[in-house]
């Protein structure tokens, strides 16, 4: 028993001298699709830019070292072979990224690619929501969709605004999909626009009679965004009336506003309240005005004032 115990350590001391690194140091792993373990030689099977596989793959090798040193730091272990080996492996692999410049080359590489996508920004995304049949109205940087859902894409940020949420403008597949389910849930509310005309009406009256009113008093003209606490205010609950905590608030959106609007002037576009008939002004002043698609004219405008009028 005792030689067959000497030759297995026998064995195992030889089995770890011909593979010293098995357990202490292991080497970067070959890069994917390359039979060459040189960074500076990218693969060719694929679209992206020069580089980008082989810096993913050091990058992987770097996390997994950097990961392993941080568990041991945590533990405040640091005499163990865990620390003590991953901190010069660590040093050895991100000398070898540094060496041949991949981050340069993938940042310049991907710069290039993310301006040329920006000068196509309108199209791409005018051809990605087709796909999902929506109708795209205005120009970059902001677009109304299917008159009811507004989008509004910062150029520096690399987001997009999708009525009251916000979300990345690319993959511009994702975002189109994302404006897809806003459109579909205005399909899914009812609308009544003979009920929003009246509400429109109760507020513009209510603020032609108030103190602090500033509308042209002459011609009846009120500007649009004071008239959203007023209809933000009718949409609310006998309860929040009598309790108006937060938590029973409903809300109402200048987004909100604007679909309402649109589907009623596409609705009922003559309909009237009281005799008077509603009339919608734009305005030159961005700031002051509710962007939106108006169908009577065909293009998209900044809503400035409303008024009524006598209807003929």
């Amino acid at each position: 028993m005792s030689r067959q115990k000497a030759r297995r350590r026998t064995n195992q001391s030889q089995s770890q001298q011909s593979h010293p690194n098995s357990s202490e140091n292991p080497p970067l792993l070959p890069l994917e699709g390359n039979t060459s373990t040189n960074p500076a030689e990218p693969r060719s099977d694929s679209d992206q830019p020069e580089g980008v596989a082989e810096l993913s793959l050091l990058l992987d090798h770097v996390a997994k070292t950097a990961r392993s040193i941080v568990d041991c730091l945590r533990r405040n272990d640091l005499v163990g072979a865990p620390l003590l080996e991953g901190l010069p492996r660590l040093r050895e692999q991100m000398e070898k990224l540094l060496a041949f410049r991949l981050l340069e080359n993938v940042q310049a590489a991907c710069s290039s690619k993310r301006e040329a996508a920006l000068s196509n920004i309108s199209s791409e995304f005018q051809r990605a929501c087709q796909v999902h049949g929506l109708d795209v109205r205005g120009g970059f940087p902001d677009f109304i969709v299917n008159g009811t859902v507004y989008v509004g894409i910062d150029q520096k940020r690399l987001r997009a605004h999708v009525d009251d949420e916000e979300f990345d403008v690319f993959p511009v597949d994702r975002l189109a999909a994302q404006v897809s389910q806003a459109a579909s849930e205005y399909l899914k509310k009812s609308f009544d626009p003979q009920a929003f005309l009246k509400e429109l009406w109760r507020a513009h009256q209510g603020f032609l009679r108030s103190e602090t009113s500033n509308a042209d008093q002459g011609a009846g003209r009120v500007p649009v965004f004071e008239l959203l606490p007023a209809l933000a205010f009718a949409k609310q609950s006998k309860g929040f009336q009598r309790n108006p905590a937060k938590e029973l608030f409903r809300t109402y959106s200048q987004h909100a506003f604007r679909a309402d609007l649109y589907r009623f002037l596409t609705s009922l576009p003559d309909g009237t309240v009281n005799g008077k008939r509603l009339i919608i002004e734009p305005t030159s002043v961005a700031e002051q005005g509710l962007f939106m698609f108006i169908p009577t004219v065909g293009r998209c405008a900044f809503v400035g004032h409303i008024r009524f009028v006598v209807a003929e």
